[in-house]
């Protein structure tokens, strides 16, 4: 592991992630809450830690929990309510351009995120190369969805394909421009979200309840959003099974995995990276007309981890290039150093 330390050192880190940035062919965005705070928005407790559930004993992981949305709807409502306000309210950070830039001058790339907020479908980025894994908050939908197999068996994958499109079509989207009526003092909804409420809560058609936001909370194991979410896991997978190949069997192809923002208060995009990083290299392994990299910028697999976590070891980490600085300001100096060495 390349760790940036001292001034000297990290900007020699960065060079180094400049020149293998350049060289990549396939390139992994992963974005963690770290990137998303960059744009002004709060991570994890934070949200929570506001006069109106303090003083109510209300942690960040007690308004996540899906049973709130029944037990304490006002509450539950006001809560994504509000974060659906900030996020539509707040505006990406030029890092979302820096990294589209070069996102599109590879042949190949894809967007891995546990935010929910939007913001890289709202700075331009594809749909169809973006996993946000944990959901988007202006995706709505029924609460009380119940899955009906097709012919009795969850066993083929046309079965499979009909219960998650029949899951879609039941999707709201929620305009940009729609909000939520959020008492700022207390944080709860304006109103109870009944039916004819003008709070903002969007209604189910066909049941005329309440939806839910299509995000995966804490203990959350609701079937139709799993499948849902699903969409673009799969799709994400396809794409990592294109890149493996390419690299088993194209000497030229060089794969950087940009971890940006992650911590390890929540791994789950640091764990993906590790196996990420871990297959990649399996992969690269196979190609018997690959030389072997002799600095870590013409490495055929390299993640480049900025954070501002201190360097540790984990699956992967002997490719890996870590820089400990916040996300926009490392991606501003990386893409500075890039355009130098263009000229």
């Amino acid at each position: 592991m390349m760790t940036g330390g001292g001034e000297a050192q990290q900007l020699s880190c960065l060079r180094v992630a400049a020149k293998a940035l350049l060289k990549a062919t396939h390139l992994l965005v992963a974005a963690g809450a770290g990137f998303s705070a960059d744009s002004g928005l709060p991570c994890y407790d934070a949200i929570a830690s506001i006069q109106a559930y303090q003083e109510q004993d209300i942690s960040y992981s007690d308004l996540c929990m899906p049973s709130m949305l029944e037990a304490k709807p006002r509450l539950a409502y006001g809560f994504w309510g509000s974060c659906f306000n900030l996020y539509q309210d707040t505006t990406p950070h030029e890092g979302y351009a820096i990294v589209k830039k070069w996102c599109d001058s590879k042949d190949s790339w894809h967007v891995y995120t546990s935010n929910v907020d939007g913001h890289f479908l709202k700075s331009g980025f594809p749909a169809e190369s973006v996993c946000e894994f944990h959901g988007r908050i202006d995706e709505w939908m029924p609460a009380d969805l119940s899955i009906d197999d097709q012919d009795g068996s969850h066993e083929s994958a046309n079965s499979e394909d009909l219960v998650r499109s029949a899951v879609q079509k039941r999707i709201t989207t929620l305009p940009r421009q729609h909000r939520f009526k959020v008492d700022e003092e207390t944080k709860l909804l304006a109103e109870h979200p009944d039916e004819d409420s003008s709070a903002g809560v969007p209604f189910d058609a066909e049941t005329k309840r309440p939806l839910r936001p299509a995000i995966l909370m804490f203990e959350d194991r609701y079937e139709p959003l799993l499948k849902h979410l699903s969409f673009a896991q799969d799709r994400y997978q396809r794409w990592e099974a294109t890149v493996e190949e390419d690299l088993r069997t194209q000497a030229a192809a060089r794969f950087v995995i940009l971890e940006l923002g992650c911590g390890s208060r929540v791994p789950a995009v640091r764990m993906e990276t590790s196996w990420v990083v871990r297959d990649a290299l399996a992969k690269a392994a196979e190609c018997d007309s690959a030389q072997p990299s002799i600095s870590p910028e013409d490495a055929r697999v390299l993640r480049i981890r900025i954070s501002l976590d201190s360097a540790e070891s984990d699956a992967g980490a002997e490719h890996t290039l870590h820089i400990q600085s916040r996300a926009l300001a490392a991606l501003r100096t990386i893409d500075a150093i890039m355009q130098e060495l263009r000229s």
